[in-house]
Formats: C-alpha cells, structure tokens, sequence
C-alpha cells in the first residue's frame, strides 16, 4: 500500500486469470495507476498517480495473453515484455522504471540517486561528524579531537556498506528486508 509504484507482472504464457483482474481492482483501489485511467467497462476514474508499469513475463513461450486485453485494464501504462529465463526485455524494464522514477530528471555524471531512509539519515549524521571535525580543525584543537568526529563519521558510513554495522542495526535491516513489502 506505501509503494511508489508497482510492476504488475502478468504470465504471458496463460490467459488472463480472475485473480489478474482482482489483483488490479485492489491496485486501483490502494490508488494505483495515473489519474484518468479507467477501466474499459465501467468508465471510473481510479488512482492518485502513482505509476503502474505492465510486465508481461515469459516472451520465451508462445503467448495466450494479449498485449490489448492488459492495455484495456491499465490505459497508459507502459507495458514491458520480458523472458526471466533469457533476459529478453529486463533493459527495457530496467529504462521504463527510471523513467517513472526519476521523470525528466536523468542521473549522468558523479549523480547519485539515495532512495533508502536509513541510508539518507545515515549520509546526514556522517555530514554533521565531517563538518564537526573541520570546524575542530580550524580551531587548531589537538589531531586526537578530530579523529573522534572523523571515526564517527567513518562509523556511520560503515553501517550503510556493512562494514561497521552493529549487531543491532542488522536485525533491523533483516526486519525490515522481506519480500512484498
């Protein structure tokens, strides 16, 4: 329900199943799908704007699922098809959720793009330690005061690659790393 976006992933190998048509009514109804999609028949107008991207999965084998019949569902979502087993179509997958992601924004260059919580907070209270071990430094305060500030910061960026992470701080991280959610 807190998700940004949501990649539907259809079998392309199958017919579309009831659960397939349940499954996108309850997405819609969490307020899924751009303003102003509607389903065919009943002509309502359902989410907030967050995106949906269709993925019609296994390409490698022949199709019963037609392309038109998922588009009726989803109006203007981008559809993607892809083959786990070969890869077919994980690039185009791979651009369709950048483009929701970041819009016309694109990441070139030194950008970097942090999406974890954690990780933002992190990033903030290792900044905080660097600029207190500058302003220890042009203070002309002893190397030993500044390399508190500088372990701390070490520390904490320790934590987002794993290489300092407390006992604690990995149960949490295991808590909180689950499939669907």
């Amino acid at each position: 329900e807190s998700a940004d976006m949501v990649l539907l992933v259809f079998d392309g190998s199958q017919d579309l199943a009831e659960q397939d048509r349940r499954v996108s009514q309850e997405l819609r109804a969490m307020g899924f799908g751009r303003k102003g999609n509607t389903q065919a028949d009943d002509h309502e107008t359902y989410g907030s704007g967050r995106p949906v991207i269709i993925v019609m999965n296994k390409s490698d084998c022949a199709q019963r699922l037609r392309s038109d019949e998922v588009r009726s569902m989803w109006p203007g979502a981008p559809l993607v098809t892809t083959s786990t087993r070969t890869g077919a179509g994980l690039s185009e997958l791979e651009e369709a959720i950048a483009q929701l992601a970041l819009g016309d924004s694109t990441l070139t260059g030194e950008s970097v793009l942090i999406t974890n919580a954690r990780h933002q907070e992190a990033l903030r209270r290792a900044a905080e330690h660097l600029e207190a071990s500058l302003t220890t430094l042009a203070g002309g305060l002893p190397l030993d005061f500044i390399s508190i500030d500088l372990h701390a910061a070490y520390t904490i960026l320790g934590e987002i690659t794993g290489e300092t992470a407390s006992e604690g701080l990995l149960e949490r991280i295991f808590s909180e790393f689950c499939i669907g959610k």
